[in-house]
């Protein structure tokens, strides 16, 4: 696995779409917010580089209106899932 050397505020151009095509899918769970940003990032880095895989989460969840227990919660998930 490659270091993550920086966390992109939002997501790469490349990689805006992805981020709102995930955010449709995720918009339809209320629950299990925790588990699946895990899932999601962890899946993520067999497909995008791990520096965006944050960024992707982070844009994605916000977009499906998911709420956290505190701010940029599935953003550190994905940034603990990556390290």
């Amino acid at each position: 696995m490659r270091a993550v050397t920086a966390m992109h505020a939002a997501p790469p151009m490349a990689f805006a779409g992805l981020a709102r095509s995930l955010a449709r899918s995720l918009s339809g769970y209320s629950a299990g917010g925790h588990a699946i940003s895990l899932a999601l990032a962890g899946a993520l880095l067999d497909t995008v580089p791990p520096e965006s895989v944050p960024a992707i989460v982070d844009a994605a969840t916000a977009a499906a209106g998911w709420r956290a227990p505190s701010p940029g919660h599935y953003r550190r998930n994905a940034e603990d899932t990556v390290r």
